[in-house]
């Protein structure tokens, strides 16, 4: 439901509005099981420090899901690891102003929350009846609002293939509204740099990884309604992300159509 109002993202007795954690190789009749390093699996308070630290300030929920891994998310689309790193990167699709990209580096343990619904991005929600929420959970790493810039991200993935190295490292992020394709990167002193890097009116619905690092995305003409069949009307296509060396200039990324 639009603007979250029963908290469900904030309630840790739920697994609405969170990444979850499991592991699916377990033996046993269950489905799955709790790796024991989960924030908030029986004992993971003792070797999580921020689900540790929440329970010095109140915020521990003795209820929490084990499955639950990070919190406080809206409409994650999409997460992925950066392959040699480890670190994970979180596309947040945004309510009414802000898009955004949240961060976790692969050496931190789980646990955190990443504000919403008292946060939109790294601005107060609802933005004129909140304004004591001060920096409520992590901030994203980087953000961009609606109108020109688009309304909805679509997280894409850190480049790590050899086909581009000059995009090696980066993450990139697009709008499925406006086409407008981002680059995300630390600079030589550790700030997080965003940038605008194509854009094109290509929609976005998705994307993927190849075993060899190639970043892969789907778009879609989209002809929206119920007498819509897309078996008979397929208009999807795959594009794979090089880096151009004419015309946009070198280590600029081009999308390129897969067959």
């Amino acid at each position: 439901m639009a603007g979250d109002p029963y908290r469900n993202a904030q309630d840790l007795g739920n697994l609405l509005g969170k990444i979850l954690r499991l592991d699916v190789d377990s033996e046993g009749g269950e489905p799955y099981a709790i790796p024991e390093d989960n924030p908030f699996a029986p004992g993971g308070v003792q070797q999580s420090s921020v689900a540790n630290d929440l329970a010095q300030t109140g915020e521990y929920h003795p209820d929490a899901r084990p499955e639950i891994y990070v919190y406080g998310l809206r409409n994650a689309w999409q997460f992925s690891f950066d392959m040699e790193t480890g670190d994970l990167y979180i596309a947040d699709v945004g309510q009414v102003v802000w898009e955004e990209i949240n961060f976790k580096a692969a050496d931190e343990p789980g646990g955190q929350n990443y504000g919403w619904d008292f946060m939109e991005g790294a601005h107060c929600y609802p933005p004129d009846e909140n304004e004591a929420c001060g920096t409520f959970g992590v901030l994203p790493v980087a953000e961009y609002d609606h109108g020109d810039n688009g309304c909805s991200i679509t997280g894409i993935g850190v480049y790590r293939g050899d086909t581009s190295p000059d995009l090696d490292g980066i993450y990139f992020a697009s709008d499925f509204c406006s086409g407008i394709f981002w680059g995300l990167a630390r600079d030589d002193a550790g700030a997080w740099q965003f940038e605008q890097l194509l854009d094109t009116d290509l929609l976005v619905t998705g994307a993927g990884q190849g075993e060899d690092g190639e970043l892969y995305v789907t778009t879609c003409t989209c002809a929206f309604g119920r007498d819509y069949n897309p078996f008979e009307n397929a208009t999807g296509i795959a594009w794979q992300l090089v880096s151009s060396e004419d015309g946009a200039g070198a280590g600029t990324p081009e999308a390129t159509p897969e067959g």
